[in-house]
């Protein structure tokens, strides 16, 4: 039986690969809290201005060391900026309404991936047994469709080959939002998971004029004071080497309990990827220095699988004033932030009274899926929140149980705060006029659930390919489990307001993603179902496997209102097992697009489907 959708262009490579023994690198033989986090470099942008980013190969230093102390050197993909690469790339500065355009380069040179690619996935079609191909995405972009970063937009160095739906070299950004944080990323069909984690991502921050006042009125703290920070986990070789499992023969990632089956495909796909090392802004572990003084920190979850949920061991405040799309009304005190996979926070940190200090930001999610609080009284038929409610629930484990928390000496850490004895310079110290009642002035523009010309009814699934192999799908409550490239079931007018009602049959949660907008929660909801399953065609193959249809009975118990820090704008929300969520929506700008779960591994297969938007009376895709 032939398991290949796409037969592998570096078969004698891979086979090379899989008989190399591999030794995993211990993150406890690590040392924590002594290099320095990297600083992503700056481009503040010209209005109308075009930049032209080459996308290569490059060694960088995490932090790693071999059992001698030797530094050592590890192989991942950047942006050139200043003639370096960097992982993370550039950081965008830009302004509201002012446009640019960005060519992403891919100077990738030609030879195969370093990572183990499965091509029996749906993954770009090559000619060329040595092309490497990328396609990039402004994640919670305002953005026109031909610039969006469509998966099958992909194309290899030189645009030697380009994927179907490939249309131009220049990307537009018209940056018509509100001051936000952004983030860029690969987003390449069936191997995003792999880009991104080789390296390809970047921040975006957007400004405008209420920020620009919130400034100058010293209600935020400056510029100077001021950095964008990417979490995300990794494993490694002893070599320094980046690693991801698949491969036959090779280690499995400490965390998975699923084996390889020998008539997987080799090397395999896997459902979910859990490093043992934590980096910030791809530093293992790392330390910064800061002033007794306020601090604004821009926070993004990178990670392929990983939920993180973020507490200072001095278990300080955080003040979250902003999410995915923009400012908060107000700034919310928190001792604990979640972040689910590409959530952002924009957050502020008063360090003026810990003078000589060193605090470290410990991570309290666990090694595993997030899968909600619960009451720990009534852990099974408790209901799962976002939040731990009155800080007296624990995280579930999906099955009845508690998920244990992340290893307090490697993935429970992120980085340290080392604060000085006191301000580099009396005069660079301001005082910020910041409270938690400060007002924000975000100009959210809430969208009436009365005027919703419809409601869709889309369905997470957890299936099984004929393989055996975890096969995470979309579909709807009509159609059941649908593929990526099955047709498309979500025409939008364009201009029109819909609810879409999320109905998630799994027993994961999915943080699900939809480009062009930035939406608003309107709640979640305990629901009842039972799933019918019926033979259903693999990918473009002859093969079948046991699709489903979901039949709905009856919700249970109210609504569930979001938390404080889900009533902005969010172009990413998280969906726990047992729970619809209902989003408030309106696309206005014309083409197609995606919505996808943003667990890339879940993203990649095949938790991925277009929309399309249309004019008005169009509803030909």
């Amino acid at each position: 039986m032939s398991f290949l959708l796409n037969c592998s262009p570096y078969k004698e490579v891979e086979e090379k690969n899989t008989k190399e023994k591999i030794t995993l690198l211990d993150a406890h033989t690590q040392e924590k809290f002594v290099n320095p986090l990297p600083i992503p470099q700056r481009i503040s942008t010209q209005r109308g201005a075009h930049y032209k980013i080459p996308i290569k190969e490059g060694l960088f230093w995490l932090g790693l060391r071999n059992k001698n102390g030797d530094s050592l050197k590890t192989k991942m993909w950047g942006f050139e900026y200043n003639g370096s690469i960097h992982s993370p790339g550039p950081t965008f500065l830009t302004m509201k309404d002012h446009p640019i355009n960005i060519k992403w380069s891919n100077q990738l040179t030609f030879k195969p991936h370093f990572l183990p690619v499965d091509y029996s996935l749906h993954t770009p079609k090559l000619k060329d047994s040595t092309s490497l191909p990328i396609v990039i995405h402004l994640h919670g972009g305002h953005t026109e469709a031909e610039s969006d970063g469509y998966p099958e937009s992909w194309y290899t160095q030189n645009y030697r080959e380009v994927g179907p739906t490939f249309i131009k070299k220049d990307y537009s950004y018209d940056n018509s939002q509100e001051a936000t944080t952004l983030w860029y990323h690969d987003h390449t069909v069936g191997m995003t998971r792999l880009n991104v984690y080789a390296g390809l991502y970047g921040f975006y921050l957007i400004s405008d004029e209420n920020e620009k006042k919130l400034l100058e009125e010293k209600i935020i703290p400056p510029e100077s004071k001021t950095t964008e920070i990417i979490i995300n986990d990794a494993n490694f070789t002893e070599k320094g080497e980046l690693y991801y499992p698949g491969r036959h023969g090779q280690p499995l990632n400490p965390y998975m309990t699923t084996e390889i089956k020998e008539n997987w495909p080799d090397p395999t796909h896997f459902a979910a990827f859990f490093g043992t090392f934590i980096m910030a802004n791809n530093m293992c572990w790392p330390k910064m220095e800061v002033e007794p003084a306020m601090y604004r920190f821009r926070l993004l979850n990178g990670s392929t699988s990983r939920t993180y949920i973020l507490e200072f061991e001095n278990q300080m405040p955080i003040y979250q004033i902003g999410s995915d799309g923009g400012f908060l009304n107000n700034p919310l005190k928190l001792k604990q932030l979640i972040l689910v996979p590409a959530e952002r926070a924009d957050i502020i940190i008063d360090f003026s009274t810990h003078e000589g200090e060193k605090i470290i930001l410990k991570n309290l999610g666990p090694d595993l899926h997030f899968r909600g609080f619960v009451d720990p009284k009534d852990p099974k038929n408790s209901t799962k929140l976002i939040y731990n409610k009155d800080e007296n629930r624990r995280i579930t484990d999906g099955f009845g149980g508690f998920a244990p928390i992340a290893d307090p000496k490697s993935t429970g850490l992120v980085m340290r705060f080392d604060v000085t004895e006191q301000a580099d310079s009396p005069d660079k110290t301001e005082k910020i006029n910041f409270n938690s009642n400060t007002k924000l002035r975000p100009t959210l523009e809430l969208l009436d659930p009365k005027q919703a010309v419809k409601t869709r009814k889309l369905v997470l699934f957890k299936l099984a390919d004929d393989l055996g192999r975890t096969l995470a799908m979309l579909g709807t409550l009509k159609d059941g489990s649908l593929f990526f490239k099955d047709s498309i079931t979500e025409v939008i007018e364009k201009n029109t307001i819909e609810i879409w009602e999320i109905y998630n049959t799994t027993i994961s949660s999915h943080p699900v993603h939809l480009h062009q907008i930035q939406f608003q929660i309107l709640d979640r909801q305990v629901f009842e179902v039972d799933l019918t399953f019926h033979d259903q065609k693999l990918l473009y193959t002859d093969r079948t496997f046991k699709g489903a249809i979901l039949n709905f009975k009856k919700f249970v118990d109210k609504p569930i209102l979001p938390q404080a820090n889900e009533k902005g704008r969010k172009d990413t929300a998280l969906v726990f097992s047992g729970q619809l969520i209902r989003l408030i929506v309106r696309f206005d700008l014309p083409g197609k697009y995606v919505w996808h779960c943003h667990i890339l591994a879940h993203e990649d297969y095949d938790m991925m489907r277009p929309l399309m938007v249309v004019e008005k009376n169009d509803e030909s895709p």
